[in-house]
């Protein structure tokens, strides 16, 4: 309906600018030009968007935009902002590192940076202004002062980062232009698909200088893909840049990493999770306890993409205040309190107790592998503050200070040989764990055997 009706009132603009002109224009009936004039008038009151009523994710709608906005990535970020501020920039990239790290967010930003119309000083960059101005025959002088202006600014271009404002940045923020072509390789992974991309890196770019391919999940193509992409990777057109991300490279060829400039990208401390979750929440006006805050940054492992969504689907609750018991009932995860209970009955051998707790927490949570995980996470922990003290300080930003007072206090007492043994059987029931009907009964058995082998065993 849009569409026709942005057609029929663009008929009437140009009938009405014909009048004016005093044009002769022959209609095909008496009444054409009042529809005409009706669905212009219906226009005006009508607003079409069709995608008004659906929302964007949080981790989409607060994805960095420039390399100063990427968190837990300061070595990274620094190479890449000064070889696009001294024009180092390499023919081809390899992003590596878990999910939610920002490979494919830097992959963009790196993009713009290339092709940053501001940072290069192009006059494309107020292109439609010009135009405008070439239409209607009037020297706009401020569209010169402009151009002239950023032509002659070399001090942004030393900057490294995009501007977010020019053409170009714009286009590639929306997924507008054809320049920038984002491929998933897993389904994208068979030889035809690299011929193509071939034949596409031949022709020169649209508009952009250079045309960036960003090759998304790299480690899903087949060998003779590969192996195809091997003499483009070599030699590439000029005008032409690849960037490959993956988080599992060793699974690429050895051929092809030697092509690219490998980096790679580290999962975010806990502390760094928090901070950006705390911005979000403020912007969206959610209100969230610092616990919850830790057990959301906790739960994600390291992913920032997954600690937004988490924090999407606990604000859908609709609860007024998140707290830790409102994210262990929405997600599914065990406070530090719980585990400290369980471990502590672990430590004093109570296997009466490990059964109480254990049932408790099954009853509590649908995530047993979870529990298994944040245990085993629990117990390292435990292991490297018994060993070493002075390791509290390095989980000092993740957790609270009443939190690393249950951790010395119960180190203090453990035995290192006891703890080892434990984090043992907890890492050998992990597969029977994932893959039993009953997952609860592996983590009993598990601890029960622990506490009840005798102490010549260790």
């Amino acid at each position: 309906m849009g569409v026709m009706l942005y057609y029929y009132t663009t008929v009437y603009d140009s009938i009405v600018k014909g009048m004016a002109s005093g044009a002769c224009i022959k209609l095909p009936c008496g009444n054409f030009y009042f529809i005409l004039k009706g669905l212009r008038n219906c226009r005006r009151n009508f607003s079409w968007q069709p995608y008004a009523h659906m929302s964007v994710a949080l981790y989409r709608k607060y994805r960095p935009r420039r390399f100063s906005d990427i968190i837990g990535q300061e070595a990274t970020t620094l190479i890449l902002k000064n070889a696009a501020a001294t024009g180092r920039i390499a023919h081809a990239y390899l992003f590596c590192g878990s999910r939610g790290t920002g490979k494919t967010t830097a992959a963009r930003i790196l993009a713009k940076a290339v092709n940053c119309l501001t940072r290069l000083g192009d006059v494309r960059l107020f292109e439609p202004e010009t135009l405008r101005a070439e239409r209607s025959e009037v020297f706009d002088p401020k569209v010169s002062d402009r151009r002239d202006s950023v032509l002659r600014d070399e001090s942004f271009a030393g900057v490294g980062e995009p501007c977010n404002d020019c053409l170009a940045c714009v286009q590639i923020d929306e997924g507008r232009t054809l320049d920038v072509v984002e491929i998933d390789a897993a389904s994208n992974r068979g030889i035809d698909e690299i011929r193509n991309l071939k034949e596409a890196a031949v022709v020169m770019p649209s508009f952009l200088g250079r045309k960036v391919f960003i090759v998304d999940e790299a480690h899903a193509l087949t060998k003779d893909a590969a192996n195809a992409l091997l003499k483009l990777l070599e030699e590439p057109p000029l005008h032409a840049m690849f960037i490959l991300a993956t988080t599992e490279p060793d699974k690429l060829p050895l051929t092809v990493v030697s092509r690219t400039q490998r980096f790679d990208f580290k999962r975010l401390r806990s502390s760094h999770i928090v901070e950006k979750l705390k911005k979000i929440a403020a912007a969206e006006a959610i209100s969230i306890t610092d616990e919850a805050l830790r057990l959301v940054s906790l739960a994600a492992e390291g992913s920032l993409r997954d600690a937004e969504s988490f924090l999407e689907q606990v604000a859908s609750f609709g609860y007024a205040l998140i707290d830790g018991a409102a994210i262990e009932e929405a997600l599914g995860r065990v406070n530090i309190a719980k585990l400290k209970a369980l471990v502590d009955a672990v430590l004093k051998k109570d296997a009466k107790g490990i059964m109480a707790h254990l049932r408790r927490l099954d009853e509590e949570t649908s995530n047993i592998a979870a529990l298994h995980k944040d245990l085993m996470r629990y117990v390292r922990r435990l292991l490297a503050i018994a060993i070493s003290p002075e390791a509290a300080a390095v989980y000092g930003q993740s957790f609270s200070d009443d939190e690393l007072r249950w951790f010395r206090e119960q180190a203090e007492g453990a035995d290192i040989r006891f703890l080892t043994k434990l984090l043992k059987a907890l890492l050998d029931a992990q597969p029977h764990i994932h893959f039993s009907s009953f997952p609860i009964v592996p983590l009993e058995v598990a601890l029960i055997e622990t506490i009840t082998q005798s102490d010549s065993s260790l």
